[in-house]
């Protein structure tokens, strides 16, 4: 077991090592070509690529043509080395990664804690306050815009106006999701930086497309918006919950988007449909770039014996000694039964004695074995050549104070 989640978590993490490479070489120029938002929508790719590894590796009988030339690679063969150390590996780093994933989570926390305990809740507003941090949203059940305290001096009408609709955007598009997400996939992969410089990346990417929203919500409004971006003072720490304008954005960039003139619709919808194939594309690549897979192999056959036939009937020439009473029974004036089942053997003696049934339990038992022991059957059963053969045979004892024997018909049956 815990092998196999090694194994899988090797595989997970090449998966989006592998996607955040790809989404940071081509961001920028998918965000030039199609705008902010197309270049956005790419990051999905990366928790998607995980998922299709944490799938069940395909057959390969159920892969079409073109999947070896995509399975062969540096993928595979790093997924094959690792799975072949996992069980070695797995008694120390296994404990590793949980105490990394355990204390990266009580950082996260204890940061949106205290974040939290400077909220002031305004349950009459459509807003909250905080005592120097904000424009945000912040909660993960029921996000909420959260403003700064001294939100009304620090800018104007027009300004109000831009960064209520900027966070009222995040609230739309569900990116406090989106960044509780980006904190999951930290913590599980607390030990890959690609991860923690990918969580920056897509939070810039993220309010370059909420600005995209609201630049073409208000065109004429450019050089307002970049004056309330320049009067925004937040921590240097980003809420792991939450989406907030951080002074440690590169804001050189994001007032460099405002000279920019915003892509039409056609020419979104197309860099969208663009974004959805290469992430179909790069999802089935890392499903069927895992170790091949491996047929159970089919337990071994176990030959079972020939079945023994039954012995047809009880004749007069079978010599059955009646056992020998118990004394104890006798004297308590006790009667029983008991059935045996015996094995006769091929010149007519008597095998094996097994006791299946007896009436009082336990009484009349060592009797009656004792006896069949030195029966002999003169009418052994005979194969389809008139052969003599092995059988079983069911024999009654009945036990009565006066004169114990077996019953006079036997009783026979397949074992």
């Amino acid at each position: 077991m815990n092998a196999d989640l090694l194994t899988e978590l090797g595989q997970a993490t090449l998966a989006i090592s592998a996607a955040i490479v790809f989404i940071a070489l081509v961001r920028q120029p998918l965000r030039r070509g199609w705008g902010a938002r197309v270049a956005y929508v790419l990051w999905v790719g990366a928790p998607l690529a995980v998922l299709a590894v944490l799938l069940p590796a395909p057959s390969p009988q159920t892969l079409p043509v073109i999947a070896p030339a995509v399975t062969i690679g540096l993928p595979q063969s790093l997924a094959s080395a690792w799975t072949a150390s996992a069980p070695a590996a797995a008694t120390w780093l296994l404990p590793l990664w949980l105490l990394g994933m355990v204390a990266f989570l009580i950082v996260i926390a204890r940061r949106q804690t205290n974040f939290n305990r400077l909220v002031q809740r305004h349950a009459h507003l459509p807003y909250d306050e905080v005592i120097g941090h904000g424009p945000a949203v912040a909660g993960f059940l029921r996000p909420r815009i959260v403003l700064p305290t001294d939100f009304r001096e620090r800018y104007n009408a027009d300004e109000q106006a831009l960064v209520l609709a900027h966070e009222q955007v995040h609230l739309r598009r569900g990116d406090v999701h989106a960044q509780t997400l980006a904190s999951v996939l930290r913590c599980l992969f607390w030990f890959n930086p690609l991860v923690h410089y990918a969580a920056t990346r897509f939070r810039f990417d993220q309010e370059l497309a909420c600005d995209a929203v609201v630049l073409q919500q208000f065109p004429k409004s450019r050089r307002t918006y970049g004056d309330a971006m320049l009067k925004t003072q937040l921590a240097e720490f980003g809420l792991p919950l939450g989406c907030h304008w951080p002074s440690n954005h590169p804001l050189k960039e994001r007032i460099a988007m405002l000279k920019h003139p915003l892509p039409g619709t056609a020419r979104r919808l197309s860099g969208a449909m663009l974004v959805a194939v290469v992430v179909a594309t790069g999802s089935y690549a890392a499903w069927i770039a895992q170790p091949a897979y491996a047929a159970p192999k089919p337990s071994p056959t176990v030959a079972q014996p020939a079945p023994v036939p039954s012995v047809t009937r009880i004749t007069e020439g079978d010599v059955l000694t009646p056992p020998k009473y118990p004394d104890a029974a006798k004297a308590e004036g006790l009667r029983g039964k008991v059935m045996l089942k015996l094995l006769v053997g091929i010149d007519g003696n008597v095998k094996q004695v097994q006791v299946e049934s007896s009436e009082p339990a336990g009484v009349f038992d060592q009797a009656a074995i004792e006896a069949a022991s030195q029966w002999h059957f003169s009418n052994a059963s005979r194969d389809s050549d008139g052969k003599p053969v092995e059988g079983w045979v069911r024999v009654p004892i009945q036990f009565e104070p006066e004169s114990p024997a077996p019953a006079s018909s036997g009783q026979s049956s397949s074992p």
